[in-house]
């Protein structure tokens, strides 16, 4: 009986452990998902399903086209994707608004600096590295209470980007199967 107890204690410390380094990660990360798990082979061969990897909160106006963003789906689940594209709405001190569209760095740093003094809004146009066509034939570029569709996912949504180091995402592969298998019992986790 005192080693049940024992391993109870364990599992208690351990949790609690969990919980503290999560909320701190919050924090330093800021962002409310700072790990999250890939579901599905859509981001191959970048990363694979299983991979455990880690998010940071930027200001939309920082995610550039190329970056792997974490966004919460219409459908409930985070999608974790890379910007291909960005619509960006400007409104202007005038009172009037236009929607740009842009698919390079480079046009997209031309353009914000076009855009100083004007009021932006991101859109962003992502894509699975594995997948054929856009999450607009997911159904991610729409508001997900009218379902009036948007020119891309809107940086409402978009919790935070992948870490990278050198272009290259930080990832802890095989790690997310934890939370995969659990997931049906640890319904708070994001993933």
């Amino acid at each position: 009986m005192e080693k049940l107890k024992k391993e109870t204690l364990e599992w208690v410390k351990a949790l609690i452990e969990a919980i503290i380094i999560i909320v701190v990660l919050k924090f330093v990360l800021n962002t409310p998902v700072p790990i999250s798990t890939i579901a599905s082979g859509s981001m191959r061969p970048t990363l694979e399903r299983g991979d455990l990897v880690f998010v940071r909160g930027l200001a939309p106006k920082d995610i550039s086209i190329g970056r792997i963003v974490v966004y919460r789906s219409c459908q409930g689940p985070f999608i974790i994707h890379r910007v291909v594209g960005e619509a960006i709405s400007a409104t202007f001190p005038n009172g009037t608004s236009r929607l740009y569209v842009v698919f390079s760095e480079k046009a997209r740093e031309k353009l914000l600096k076009e855009l100083k003094g004007a009021k932006l809004y991101f859109y962003f146009i992502t894509k699975g590295d594995n997948n054929p066509v856009t999450d607009f034939y997911l159904y991610q570029f729409m508001n997900c209470k009218t379902f009036k569709p948007l020119p891309g996912v809107p940086q409402s949504r978009v919790v935070g980007t992948v870490i990278e180091v050198d272009g290259y995402p930080i990832k802890l592969p095989y790690l997310g199967y934890v939370a995969l298998l659990a997931f049906p019992f640890l319904w708070w986790v994001p993933r």
